[in-house]
């Protein structure tokens, strides 16, 4: 599974997703950020890492635990393609862009062309 598609399935269930750089200006509605985070090799298996960066509105934190179990619900309708390896992080307010802010991190398995006969 490529990041366009985790994009796509966020996008389709209603989320306003953006990629890194591309969200201009404070926090105003919540809004995800879906960051490659890198991939690993490991023998002939290829991990691929894809982190979920919520943001959600500074004067709303009363409703960040709700938006972030939804976000949850709908990755895991991509299990057991995308694994959840890392539950939500600590919640910090971002003052750059007026949010509070927290990751979610999941992980892609697939088998590799680099290391085979």
């Amino acid at each position: 599974m490529e990041w366009k598609t985790i994009y796509r399935h966020l996008k389709e269930a209603g989320y306003e997703v953006y990629s890194l750089g591309q969200h201009k200006g404070d926090c105003t509605s919540p809004y995800l950020v879906l960051r490659n985070n890198g991939a690993g090799l490991d023998h002939s298996v290829s991990v691929q890492e894809y982190e979920i960066l919520l943001y959600y509105p500074v004067n709303r934190y009363s409703e960040f635990e709700g938006y972030i179990d939804g976000v949850r619900t709908c990755m895991n309708s991509l299990y057991p393609h995308v694994t959840l390896v890392d539950d939500q992080q600590p919640h910090y307010p971002d003052d750059d862009v007026k949010a509070y802010m927290t990751s979610l991190i999941y992980q892609v398995q697939k088998v590799s062309n680099v290391n085979r006969f």
